[in-house]
């Protein structure tokens, strides 16, 4: 609870702060039926390699914009230390001193996670250093969803200050199309052709699939460099990425979409595909599995393992078609768990919490 003798500012504000402030932040917060019409609202962020177009009108408010190094205040700002700072990562220095500001000032802050639960020794010693350093920083985290849950758990976050739904794709964008017996007989990745994506791990389980199923194609959109190997395979085709526009349409021309990742924080491409009606296969690493993934929408495969790839890839091909209905049905129960409406619900449940009211922001 917080202290009724706290120094707070004579209106309630918030201040969210994103590193690389990326087009789904500005999506999300613009569509937030909280925050539309509020008038005490702060946006902070860093800027990345490549800055998204339109930012403060998708969101609806300005930017701050500070550089990575940057270490300001909210006087910098010209801003009244804000009663609730929502902050996106805590490892931005600007951010930190921020958060402190804030917390000095009596007010609440919540940090943002959407790394997934490893149980690794760098894992270990986070929770560690999180407990020791910056427990005192954060009042709560919203994370992206069970694994980022789980994660926050072990680092000594209550449960009931832990918030989900973070990330999500929006179902009002991404529909489910037409049924999969309507559908091309094609396999989709979207994203970076990086190492971690475990692209080569899908060649090797494609080579032998597509001996077995002639009929079908691969297709595989995003940016980076495709391997010169990869041009041997039959009907594995690599594409440059798509505009984010013409995705949804490209989801529904496709029946199962594939993300063979050795190490994925979240994944919102999975939350995207099964919008957009697609079987899914992803791997163990995945950090949406756990979320999105049932028996009746889509198999997870052990990661590295190029035969459980093809094992799970043969399964669909073989009985996924025959099993449209519970796929949808599963498929249309998981739409909204994610997405600008829990997103909305998730910052509602925050402002509940600490007992700030939305029309008075």
């Amino acid at each position: 609870m917080i202290s009724k003798t706290l120094n707070r500012p004579k209106s309630q504000s918030i201040a969210i702060a994103w590193k690389w402030f990326p087009q789904y932040a500005a999506q999300v917060i613009g569509q937030s039926r909280i925050l539309q019409n509020a008038s005490n609202i702060t946006l902070v962020g860093t800027k990345s390699a490549r800055p998204y177009k339109n930012l403060e009108e998708t969101a609806g408010y300005p930017i701050h914009w500070i550089r990575d190094e940057e270490i300001p205040s909210w006087q910098d700002l010209g801003k009244e230390i804000p009663h609730l700072f929502i902050t996106c990562g805590w490892a931005v220095p600007g951010f930190q001193a921020l958060a402190r500001e804030v917390k000095q000032n009596g007010g609440v802050c919540i940090t943002t996670v959407d790394n997934r639960w490893r149980g690794d020794l760098r894992q270990f010693l986070g929770a560690v250093y999180y407990r020791l350093k910056l427990k005192r920083f954060f009042d709560g985290a919203w994370v992206a969803g069970a694994s980022a849950e789980r994660l926050m758990k072990y680092f000594g976050v209550p449960k009931n200050r832990i918030w989900k739904g973070l990330y999500g794709a929006d179902p009002e964008k991404f529909s489910p199309g037409p049924m999969l017996s309507e559908r091309p007989k094609r396999f989709l990745f979207v994203g970076s052709f990086l190492p971690r994506k475990g692209l080569t791990l899908l060649a090797q389980a494609w080579r032998e699939f597509s001996s077995d199923f002639p009929d079908w194609e691969c297709h595989l959109y995003g940016n980076g460099d495709p391997k010169t190997d990869w041009k041997d395979l039959p009907r594995f085709y690599t594409h440059s990425f798509v505009d984010p526009c013409d995705l949804p349409k490209l989801y529904q021309s496709h029946r199962c979409f594939v993300l063979p990742s050795n190490d994925e924080n979240w994944g919102l491409v999975v939350h995207e595909a099964l919008c957009s009606g697609c079987g899914l296969i992803v791997s163990d690493r995945v950090g949406s599995a756990e979320d999105l993934v049932t028996r009746n929408n889509g198999i997870i495969f052990k990661s590295g393992s190029a035969s459980d790839l093809l094992r799970a890839m043969i399964v669909f091909a073989q009985t996924y078609e025959h099993q449209q209905e519970s796929l949808q049905r599963d498929a249309n129960q998981l739409r909204n768990t994610f997405g600008p409406q829990r997103w909305n619900q998730s910052l509602e449940e925050i402002l509940t919490t600490f007992h700030i009211n939305p029309e008075k922001l």
